[in-house]
C-alpha cells in the first residue's frame, strides 16, 4: 500500500514520479557525485562576503532544522548559500540524499540566479542546476545532488503532489521579507512538512525583514548574520535633485498623500543624469506599466529613445522571461542603458552595470476593505526597507547614486516594513489554495496559524464569495467545479468562466476576455480615453458589451496576423488604438496557448458535462 501511494508522489526536482533510492544505489550515486565534483573542481568567480561565513552557515543548518539567514544586501547569500549546502553534502559522501529547492519571489530572479549558479559551477556540473517558473521549465536532468530554483507559486504546486517534500533535503526561501500571500502560505505549509518529514531542513533568507519574529514563528530557531558589502551610494532627495537641476522646490513639491509619480519630473531627472552624470546604466523604479509607458513617451519627446546613444528597456512582470532577460545585456560602447522597472527589479537580481537609481518612492498595492467589501489597486508610498533595497541596486558592483524623488522628510513618515499582503488583499484565491492543501481544515482555522492572521471577517467574506459562485459547498468542501477552478492560476471567478466555456464550447472568446481583464489591450487607455472610447464603440456595434469588445479586438488581431501583411497589421492597431505589446502578451503567450489547448480538447466538455456538478455550480453570478 505504501509503495502504491508513493507512485502518486511527484519528484519535486524533476517533475517525474518519485521513486526512493535503495541504500546500495544511493551509495553508488553519492560516490559518483563525489568524483564529479573532485574532477570538476568548481571555483568561485568572485569573492563575496558570504564565502567567509560558509562554515558558520553550514554548521547552523546541520544542527538546526530551521535557520534564518540575516544576510545584508550584497553579501552573496542568494547564489552562495544554496551551493554551500549542496557542496557540503556531496563532498561528505551524502550527495544522493541532497536535493535543494530555492524559492525566488519572481520569475526573472529564479531564472537569472539559476543561470549564474550554473555558470559558476562550470560546464561539468551545470546540469545539476535548473529552474522552473510559470510557463518555462528547465529542471536538472536527475534527482540526487541537484539544485532547483523556482518561484514560490511553483513550489506551492509541487506541494500538492508531494505534501511532505519527500526526496528534498533543503528548502531555501529567499527574500522572505517580501511577505506576499504565497510566501506566508508556504511558511505555514513548511511547518507541517517539517513535522512529517524528519529529513527536511528549511533555510529562510532575508536582507531587511523582521528576522526575530520569523525565528519565533519557527520555534525560536537560530539567526545567522552575514554582513554584506556595498560600494558607497550617494543619496539625493527631491530637494537636492531640484537644486542640482536649478528648479524651485515649490514647483514640484507634492503632498504627503499624493503618491502618483510625475512622469515629467521623472523624465527630466533621467535627462539630467544622462547629460551631467557619470557613465553607467540608469535604473528607474516606477509603480506600474502605465507609468513606464508614460515615462517612455516623455523620454521619446526628449529624443532619449532606443538608438546608437541610448538603450531604453521596460521591465515588468507581464513581459516574457526572454524579454525580461534583455536588461542584463551590456550596451554598446557610447550607449547608455536606461531600465524603466516596477519593483520586480528591487530584490534578488543584479544588473551589474547600474550606476544611477531613480526612485519614484511608490509602488502598486492591492488593498481590500472588509467593511465596504471593495478592493482597489492603489499607488502608495513604499516602506523604508524598500527604499534601502532600491538604493542597493546602484552599489552592487561599483559606487553609485540614488535619486529619491520625494523629500527627505517623507522618508521619516514611511513605515519600517511593508504591510504583509495577506492583511490587505481579498482572500478568495488564498482560501482556494488552503482547501487544496488541507481539504479537511476550515479556512479560518488554517489562516489563524499563518505568520500574520487576516481578519476573521475577511476570511468569512472570502468563503461566502466562493460558496456563492459554486466553488465551495456549505461545508467548505471543494465542489467538482471548485476542483477544476483550483487548477487555474487566476481569480476564481475567471476560473469558473473558463471551465464553463469548455462546457458551452466557447473557449477562445472567453479566454480572450479573461486575458484582456488581466492586461488592457488598448494603447494608453488613460491618456487616449476619447480615442479608446470611439474604438470600443466601433468594436461593440449594437451590443454595448465590453466583453464582446475584448473578444472582437483579439480575434480581429489574430485575423490580421494570419491573413494580412505588415501594413494591414499596423492599420488594424491604429484603427482601434490597440497596443501591439499587450496583444502579443494576450494572444501569443505560452499560457494562452496551453490553456486554450487544454480547454479545447474534444473530450474536455464531455467530461465536464457528465461530472456530478450540483445545479448551483452553473448558476450565473
Amino acid at each position: 500500500e505504501e509503495e502504491e501511494e508513493e507512485d502518486y508522489i511527484t519528484d519535486a526536482i524533476t517533475g517525474r514520479p518519485y521513486c526512493a533510492l535503495s541504500e546500495q544505489r544511493a551509495q553508488q550515486l553519492s560516490h559518483q557525485l563525489q568524483q564529479e565534483w573532485e574532477t570538476a573542481k568548481p571555483g568561485l568567480c568572485v569573492e563575496l562576503p558570504a564565502d567567509a561565513h560558509r562554515q558558520r552557515v553550514v554548521s547552523a543548518v546541520r544542527s538546526s532544522r530551521v535557520v534564518v539567514i540575516a544576510g545584508e544586501t550584497g553579501c552573496g547569500k542568494t547564489t552562495r548559500i544554496p551551493r554551500f549546502l549542496l557542496e557540503e553534502q556531496v563532498r561528505g559522501g551524502e550527495g544522493a540524499w541532497c536535493n535543494v529547492l530555492v524559492t525566488q519571489p519572481r520569475r526573472i530572479s529564479a531564472v537569472s540566479v539559476a543561470q549564474r549558479v550554473a555558470y559558476e559551477m562550470g560546464p561539468h556540473l551545470k546540469h545539476r542546476v535548473g529552474y522552473q517558473v510559470r510557463l518555462e521549465s528547465r529542471p536538472p536532468e536527475h534527482s540526487g545532488g541537484s539544485m532547483l530554483f523556482l518561484t514560490v507559486g511553483v513550489l506551492l504546486r509541487k506541494l500538492q503532489s508531494n505534501p511532505t517534500l519527500k526526496g528534498i533535503s533543503h528548502v531555501v526561501v529567499d527574500e522572505v521579507h517580501e511577505r506576499d500571500v504565497n510566501t506566508d502560505l508556504l511558511l505555514a505549509l513548511l511547518r507541517s512538512s517539517l513535522d512529517e518529514n524528519p529529513d527536511l531542513r528549511v533555510v529562510l533568507m532575508s536582507a531587511t525583514g523582521d528576522n526575530q519574529r520569523l525565528a519565533e514563528y519557527f520555534g525560536g530557531c537560530p539567526i545567522v548574520k552575514v554582513p554584506g558589502f556595498m560600494h558607497p551610494v550617494k543619496d539625493h532627495y527631491l530637494e537636492d535633485v531640484l537644486r542640482e537641476m536649478r528648479r524651485p522646490l515649490s514647483r514640484d513639491k507634492k503632498g504627503a498623500d499624493e503618491a502618483a509619480p510625475d512622469p515629467d519630473l521623472v523624465a527630466d531627472v533621467i535627462e539630467h543624469i544622462d547629460k551631467h552624470g557619470e557613465p553607467g546604466a540608469i535604473l528607474c523604479f516606477l509603480p506600474g506599466w502605465q507609468d513606464i509607458r508614460a515615462v517612455q513617451d516623455k523620454l521619446e519627446a526628449k529624443r532619449l529613445t532606443p538608438s546608437d546613444s541610448h538603450m531604453v528597456l521596460p521591465l515588468h512582470s507581464s513581459l516574457s522571461v526572454a524579454d525580461q532577460q534583455v536588461v542584463f545585456q551590456r550596451p554598446q560602447v557610447g550607449q547608455r542603458k536606461i531600465v524603466l522597472a516596477t519593483n520586480i527589479a528591487e530584490t534578488s537580481i543584479t544588473i551589474d552595470d547600474i550606476v544611477h537609481v531613480v526612485d519614484a518612492g511608490t509602488h502598486k498595492e492591492q488593498n481590500y476593505d472588509p467593511r465596504t467589501k471593495v478592493s482597489c489597486l492603489d499607488t502608495v508610498w513604499i516602506s523604508r526597507s524598500n527604499v534601502t533595497q532600491r538604493k542597493g541596486r546602484a552599489g552592487r558592483c561599483q559606487p553609485g547614486r540614488s535619486y529619491h524623488l520625494f523629500p527627505r522628510q517623507q522618508l521619516e513618515t514611511m513605515t519600517p516594513f511593508p504591510v504583509p499582503e495577506i492583511l490587505r488583499t481579498p482572500l478568495e484565491s488564498l482560501v482556494l489554495q488552503v482547501k487544496i492543501h488541507c481539504p479537511n481544515c476550515k479556512a479560518g482555522d488554517f489562516l489563524s496559524r499563518v505568520l500574520d492572521s487576516p481578519e476573521p471577517e475577511a476570511v468569512r467574506d472570502a468563503v461566502q464569495n466562493l460558496q456563492d459562485i459554486g466553488v465551495l459547498d456549505k461545508t467548505e468542501t471543494l465542489t467538482p467545479l471548485g476542483q477544476r477552478v483550483a487548477c487555474m492560476s487566476c481569480d476564481p471567478r475567471l476560473g469558473k468562466v473558463l471551465v464553463l466555456s469548455a462546457v458551452f464550447r466557447c473557449v477562445l472568446p472567453m479566454l480572450s476576455v479573461a486575458a484582456c481583464l488581466t492586461r488592457d489591450p488598448f494603447f494608453n487607455s488613460l491618456q487616449n480615453r476619447a480615442l479608446v472610447n470611439k474604438a470600443k464603440e466601433d468594436l461593440s456595434g449594437s451590443s454595448c458589451s465590453d466583453y464582446l469588445v475584448f473578444s472582437r479586438a483579439v480575434l480581429g488581431w489574430r485575423r490580421a496576423q494570419q491573413e494580412g501583411d505588415r501594413e494591414d497589421r499596423h492599420e488594424y492597431l491604429d484603427k482601434y488604438t490597440l497596443s501591439k505589446a499587450s496583444l502579443r502578451f494576450i494572444n501569443g503567450s505560452n499560457g494562452f496557448t496551453q490553456v486554450k489547448r487544454r480547454l479545447n480538447q474534444p473530450f474536455s466538455y464531455v467530461l465536464l458535462l457528465f461530472s456530478p456538478f450540483p445545479r448551483s455550480d452553473f448558476s450565473v453570478q
